[in-house]
């Protein structure tokens, strides 16, 4: 069954800072045309802990239709957990129906870096050979850090003025594009860190941002709505109409359309509607006068004048549209009569006939299946 929820993610990778601390941000959207009471859950994937992932405000919501709401999930990871890369991902499930409408939304990445776990409390006697020992290691730090560069702070700069200090620097930039449409060109973030030194040819990763993929919107399924009433729905899209024949008691309503409903599509995508404009139902008029048939067409709204074929001052033989059949009210009528002439043979090959009301027939079995006027063969 087509799910109610469509899921997407801000970024790829959720940044954390000194502390272990960030934050994913998702775009939830009901794709119904009704309200869904929804519960937003958190997968973590692989290694990950769920007490490091919480959502921020109520787990359970109500979702208007089409609507679209900010979902923000806290991260929080301990210091002293492993370095390396983490992932979770988040779910929206319908309360109505969670066993069969449901999604699952695009995993999201925590990038953990190497911290130090909390220090143990020493003996007193510990902390003079301690003192000891780090006075003998700064001077070791000092005394190799004296031919090292400190690494300035990047973030915030274009890519052009992050190169221009490079050769002074004597570091090699490495670029990485992440996805961050608001710091497009931009350095994101660095690593190492600004303030950090570094001896001469060292690599300072910088992530730059970039824009994300095309914007997706969804498509609802409009069939057998009005036209007036979605076109709001729409906007996202560049809507083409076309006015169908159809039901009488559906005016207005959209008969079909050209992408499959409750989906996402790419901002601006054409979509085609067939609109069921003023109708009537073609009557029954075989056998009756050309003054009976404007009569009836009249009676049901039809007030064009009907083209006519055939012998004038005979009786209809069939009609286009044929009888039961929806037409729009300005649509052409076709009123065959009976034949002019009768087909001949002139030959001993069969002659191909086209006639209105039977088809495209041989000689021979036009004439078997010819009716008296005002009768045809069903």
């Amino acid at each position: 069954m087509p799910r109610t929820f469509a899921i997407t993610a801000a970024n790829e990778t959720a940044k954390l800072d000194r502390e272990g601390k960030g934050e994913a941000a998702y775009t939830v959207t009901n794709s119904a045309t009704r309200p869904i009471r929804g519960q937003l859950r958190i997968k973590p994937l692989d290694s990950t802990k769920a007490d490091w992932l919480s959502v921020a405000g109520e787990a359970e919501r109500d979702f208007s239709p089409n609507a679209t709401q900010q979902v923000a999930v806290k991260i929080s990871v301990p210091a002293g957990t492993t370095a390396g890369k983490y992932s979770f991902r988040l779910d929206a499930i319908s309360v109505a129906n969670p066993d069969e409408d449901y999604t699952e939304g695009p995993a999201v990445a925590i990038e953990v870096k190497a911290t130090a776990p909390p220090p143990k409390p020493f003996p007193w006697w510990v902390i003079v050979v301690a003192a000891v020992v780090l006075l003998v290691i700064g001077a070791a730090i000092w005394a190799s850090g004296r031919n090292k560069v400190e690494v300035p702070d990047f973030t915030g700069k274009t890519v052009a003025e992050a190169k221009a200090l490079e050769p002074k620097l004597e570091f090699e930039l490495k670029e990485v594009e992440v996805t961050d449409p608001k710091q497009v060109g931009m350095v994101v973030s660095q690593d190492p860190d600004r303030g950090e030194k570094l001896k001469s040819g060292a690599v300072v990763r910088l992530e730059v941002g970039k824009l994300a993929g095309p914007e997706m919107v969804m498509l609802p399924n409009v069939v057998d709505q009005k036209y007036q009433e979605i076109s709001p729905l729409l906007k996202g899209f560049t809507v083409k109409t076309e006015t169908v024949a159809g039901p009488p008691s559906n005016e207005g309503k959209v008969k079909s359309q050209s992408l499959e409903g409750n989906k996402q599509y790419v901002k601006g995508a054409e979509v085609k509607l067939a609109v069921i404009g003023p109708s009537f139902v073609m009557p029954p008029l075989s056998g009756r006068t050309v003054e009976e048939a404007l009569n009836e067409l009249k009676g049901r709204g039809y007030n064009k004048i009907p083209m006519i074929t055939g012998k004038q001052n005979t009786r209809i033989r069939c009609t286009s549209p044929r009888e039961n059949d929806n037409a729009l009210k300005d649509a052409e009528v076709y009123l065959h009569l009976e034949r002019d002439t009768a087909p001949t043979q002139t030959g001993p090959r069969a002659v191909m006939i086209f006639d209105p009301c039977l088809g495209i027939h041989s000689l021979s079995t036009l004439r078997e299946m010819a009716v008296p006027a005002g009768r045809v063969n069903r």
